[in-house]
């Protein structure tokens, strides 16, 4: 077993199930089994028609639309499911102080089998939440900040449980969990203060609640720790072999953690921000510490690594600012101190930075082959009464890879990276307030996600030539990014990249991108202009939303999407001029654009979503084309400057309120006896109403 869950932790894929890997291991065999059996011909047209979907995605991801209060995302259309993705309180229900909330099993026909991740993160004026039967899979932080909910009963049919499912519900205090639970990620109650009671309904095989602990039985791994199950100290089982990740954290009550003979691994941040714990006696049994196992542990003055431990994948000791000394023998296997520094003495990783250092200038050693990850997190803050100082760090070019986190919330001011350097991880230099400008090595091919997320004081960034992907959040939050060069070898830009970085005037976006990812510029309001890819086929959501200062775009040619809030916001936009295979205009799209003077609907189009143009008040004229189906609820709201709207017979739905807060006497041309024609008619527009041959139609003053 041992050697098994060294090789899953070293990895960095850690899988906790067995039978997860007996699956993973069949569905492999099967694989290579079909593609064996394929003739070179099916193989080739196989691969031609791969070739062929890709080049034809759409760059978002999977369809997501509004039913009611809930935006959902299809899961298979044909057996008619669906995960709910978002949950936004109905206008009817705001001014109460606490909802007690029925989940519906159905939504317009579709079966909802599924809670997305974070679907009602931060939902604070939920008191009860009833998930109906059906549900098989409730998503990682679906309830994360809900502090209202008191108890949650989960329906029979649920089958997984997301990592950090319920984190943070301060009031919550029961939970009960049915045997048809196969999966439980990452500690589902984390942060749940007042959690006094998991009942476990039925006989579970792979799981059991035992002396104030959710537990798996599989790998004997505690999942959950009630806070208040056993005062200050608490006496690890000795069957227990895994702590498992986020276990403990934040329990600031526990003083004293007894660990047994025969435990083996204390994962990732396992005993985060325990702040009591003031010493820890490792057992000779333990062999893997992962990153962060005892972060921000701040009555933690040394630490004593016994021999038997050989690896540690990461920082254990982040934020332990009074951590003074940490205990090792010089014939440690595999872990070294060098001027006390932690390093793994295999790959001349330096694996821990020690918080309580006093540089202001720092060079790595020479010879050291990676950072680890976390290595320098928090570190650098050196409040001396008059001024924080900074942290200069040298790196080596003996230093090819740069662990996640390596950096991140460092008060460093400059930082050196050699050319040698060819990776970095997520999160690098996330939350370095003091960085302002940096030079990337040309031999990084990939920015990952967050790597300088929130960086507030960065201006400039040099990007290696040869960048492929810009990865999720990567610049975003950096308000004084005053600009970006976008490499022509860039292929793809994730969700959220340059979010909120008001310094961005201009960018162009070289036609070598083919992926997207939704709310790429959201919030940049200073930007004033924008160059698409030209083979750009859909607008993600929220793209340039709320970048009030948008006035110049042009739209590629081939566009044939525009999703939801694209242009949310964008005050100052005056024309567009949308290209002629767009099909749909997303709900929200142009809202409160209410400078747009010119707006021509291509005949390609076929639906116009909820509150598309809402607020758009400059509008004097709408035709909409013929071939258009459907104009949903509130499309036009508040356009208090149209004076004519043409619909076309082709239009055989329009939603609630389309007009309302429009001028009294907007004309509506119609085709006699028309969809259009009743919807006016049903909605008190027949004074204002006009056949298309301008003949006016009976029941109208003057008919």
């Amino acid at each position: 077993m041992a050697a098994l869950h060294r090789k899953q932790f070293i990895s960095g894929k850690t899988t906790w199930s067995r039978t997860t890997d007996r699956r993973d291991r069949r569905t492999r065999q099967r694989n290579r089994k079909d593609v064996a059996g394929m003739t070179r011909k099916k193989l080739l047209a196989a691969v031609l028609l791969m070739l062929a979907l890709l080049a034809a995605v759409s760059l978002s991801s999977a369809e997501t639309k509004k039913m009611g209060a809930y935006t959902v995302e299809f899961l298979d259309e044909d057996a008619g499911t669906v995960r709910i993705m978002g949950y936004s309180i109905p206008t009817e229900l705001k001014d109460q102080e606490t909802i007690e909330l029925n989940i519906p099993g159905e939504l317009n026909g579709y079966t909802v089998t599924e809670i997305g991740s974070e679907a009602f993160k931060n939902q604070r004026k939920l008191s009860k939440v009833v998930i109906p039967e059906g549900v098989t899979a409730v998503g990682s932080r679906a309830f994360s900040g809900c502090d209202g909910i008191a108890s949650v009963r989960l329906p029979s049919s649920l089958v997984s449980i997301g990592n950090k499912a319920f984190s943070n519900c301060k009031q919550l205090r029961t939970v009960t969990i049915p045997a048809s639970v196969t999966e439980i990620g990452d500690n589902p109650f984390v942060m749940c203060d007042n959690l006094a009671e998991i009942i476990l309904v039925g006989e579970s095989e792979i799981f059991e609640v035992r002396d104030g602990m959710l537990i798996s039985r599989e790998d004997h791994r505690i999942i959950t720790y009630l806070h208040d199950s056993h005062g200050e100290s608490f006496t690890v089982p000795d069957d227990i072999r895994i702590i498992g990740r986020i276990a403990f954290l934040e329990c600031k009550e526990l003083k004293e953690v007894i660990l047994p003979e025969g435990l083996e691994i204390i994962a990732e941040s396992a005993f985060k921000s325990c702040t009591g714990i003031a010493s820890v006696e490792l057992p000779s049994s333990v062999h893997v510490i992962e990153n962060k196992a005892f972060a921000e542990c701040t009555s933690l003055t040394e630490f004593t690594i016994p021999n038997s431990l050989i690896d540690v994948t990461g920082n254990p000791f982040v934020g332990c600012k009074n951590l003074q000394k940490i205990i090792l023998s010089e014939d440690h296997p595999t872990l070294m101190l060098v001027n006390g520094l932690l390093m793994d003495r295999r790959s001349m990783t330096l694996l821990c930075y020690p918080y309580v250092r006093n540089d202001t200038e720092f060079s790595v050693p020479e010879g050291t082959l990676a950072i680890g990850p976390s290595a320098f997190e928090s570190t650098g803050k050196r409040d001396t009464g008059k001024k924080v100082e900074q942290l200069h760090i040298s790196i080596p070019d003996s230093v090819t890879k740069i662990g996640d986190g390596a950096f991140s919330d460092c008060q460093m001011e400059a930082i050196d990276l050699p050319d040698s350097i060819a990776e970095i991880g997520t999160m690098i230099f996330e939350s370095c307030y003091m960085l302002t400008e940096i030079s990337l090595p040309d031999a990084i091919t990939v920015i990952p996600d967050a790597a300088f997320k929130t960086c507030t004081a960065l201006r400039n960034v040099r990007m290696p030539k040869m960048v492929t992907s810009i990865g999720n959040d990567a610049f975003s939050g950096c308000p004084n990014l005053e600009s970006i060069e976008l490499p022509e070898t860039l292929k793809s830009i994730g969700n959220k990249a340059f979010e909120n970085c008001e310094g961005l005037t201009k960018v162009i976006i070289p036609d070598s991108v083919t992926e997207l990812g939704t709310a790429v510029f959201n919030g940049c309001v200073n930007l004033e202009e924008a160059v698409l890819p030209e083979g750009l086929r859909l607008l993600p959501s929220a793209l340039f939303r709320v970048c009030r200062k948008l006035t110049t775009i042009i739209l590629p040619a081939g566009l044939e999407e525009i999703t939801d809030t694209v242009f949310y916001g964008c005050y100052e936009l005056t024309s567009i001029e949308i290209p002629t295979k767009v099909r749909g205009i997303g709900d929200y799209a142009f809202y409160g654009c209410s400078k747009l003077q010119e707006l021509i609907l291509p005949a390609s189009l076929r639906t116009i979503g909820e509150s598309a143009f809402y607020g758009c008040e400059s509008l004097t004229g709408l035709s909409v084309p013929t071939g258009t189906r459907t104009i949903a609820t509130s499309a036009f709201v508040k356009c208090t400057g149209l004076q004519s709207v043409v619909l076309p017979e082709t239009v055989i739905h329009m939603g609630e309120k389309v007009f309302y807060h429009c001028d009294l006497d907007l004309e509506f041309w119609v085709e006699k006896d028309s969809y259009a024609e009743e919807w006016c008619r049903r909605n008190g527009y027949i004074e204002t109403m006009i056949y298309m041959d301008g003949s006016i139609p009976a029941g109208r003053s003057g008919s």
